[in-house]
């Protein structure tokens, strides 16, 4: 479903999100955002609707555009940090590019994890190079990667290598048939890890993880 509001002068954003957070084949909810006319109706929409289903937000007006912004649509565009900081803290996702905005409400209508106070992130692969990348990455962003358990290392130690890396990242180094799924399947029973993201070649000793690892 799309919903363009324009100048919005009858319904606006707050009102839209309220039909969307109980509207049932919607699973995630993507809003573009310029100006903000009431900051705390969006803000009670966003902690409403962010209770049902996850809602993610790319508003514009990081550098100085008022003068035009107000011109297309009669809005201030009004401060960019305050409107970021009011949105994370409702529970929305704000991203900073149209492509994070699709890409984020596409993987959040397929899982979203139960909220924790900080959420351990799971890095897989089957190269060094990816790893770093990824790792470095996350890290920057304050997303923590925490240490594998001993007995999933334990485990993993079994199945892989000796030369790998095993404590997070796992490089599986190009594993043999089904390895890559059989460590998926070990690191996402760490209690440590809330979720594992993955980089593999399309090869067919990587193929199908999540078949493995279910729901």
């Amino acid at each position: 479903m799309g919903v363009g509001l324009g100048n919005a002068p009858d319904l606006a954003v707050p009102e839209v999100l309220e039909y969307l957070a109980d509207h049932e084949p919607t699973k995630a909810i993507a809003v573009y955002l310029e100006g903000v006319t009431d900051g705390r109706r969006l803000y009670e929409a966003i902690t409403k609707t962010t209770r049902k289903k996850p809602v993610v937000v790319f508003t514009v007006g990081q550098a100085d555009i008022g003068a035009f912004a107000a011109s297309h649509t009669g809005k201030l565009i009004g401060s960019f940090a305050l409107k970021k900081s009011a949105m994370t803290q409702a529970g929305a996702v704000v991203v900073s590019s149209s492509n994070d905005l699709v890409d984020a409400a596409h993987a959040l209508s397929k899982v979203r994890l139960a909220p924790t106070e900080n959420p351990g992130v799971g890095i897989l692969t089957g190269q060094a190079g990816p790893a770093m990348i990824m790792t470095d990455y996350l890290r920057l962003r304050s997303v923590s990667i925490p240490e594998l358990a001993p007995e999933t290392v334990e485990r993993i130690a079994k199945v892989l290598p000796i030369k790998t890396y095993i404590k997070n990242p796992v490089d599986t180094a190009r594993p043999l048939h089904h390895i890559f799924m059989d460590v998926s399947q070990i690191i996402s029973e760490d209690p440590n890890i809330d979720i594992l993201t993955t980089y593999a070649m399309h090869e067919p000793m990587c193929v199908e993880p999540v078949m493995c690892i279910g729901p």
